[in-house]
């Protein structure tokens, strides 16, 4: 499990994403955080040519490998998520698709971070400071 704990050496951009066949899926790009709980529970991972886009994987069941994250999804899959845009938050309905997608089922599909106004309490790890 990756906790509060480990993103600031997640965050000094040399980590990878590994999928769960154990290649390389691309560089790790942002981490985002639960407002309440402080924890991660999303990564973007930086895809495409030349790695100009990001695509958002939860960290549930992502295990640190080294310095890169290991996650129980195939690059495929990955690849194929839904596009949303790393802005800094994920409205409900965009956190809700996501977990559809990677079959991510039970309390954290419902939306855990809801604030019931549509917007979820995620933010974007920018550093030590939050």
């Amino acid at each position: 499990m990756i906790g509060r704990d480990n993103i600031d050496g997640l965050a000094s951009g040399s980590s990878s994403v590994i999928d769960a066949e154990g290649k390389r899926t691309g560089p790790l790009g942002q981490l985002y955080l639960d407002d309440w709980s402080e924890e991660p529970t999303w990564a973007t991972v930086r895809t495409g040519l030349f790695g100009l886009s990001e695509t958002f994987v939860p960290l549930a069941g992502a295990t640190l490998d080294g310095e890169d994250i290991r996650l129980p999804y195939t690059t495929a899959q990955i690849k194929d998520a839904p596009r949303v845009e790393p802005d800094g938050q994920l409205a409900e309905g965009e956190e809700k698709r996501l977990y559809r997608h990677y079959g991510v089922a039970g309390t954290e599909a419902a939306g855990p971070a809801s604030t019931g106004t549509g917007r979820t309490r995620l933010r974007r790890y920018t550093g030590s400071g939050g």
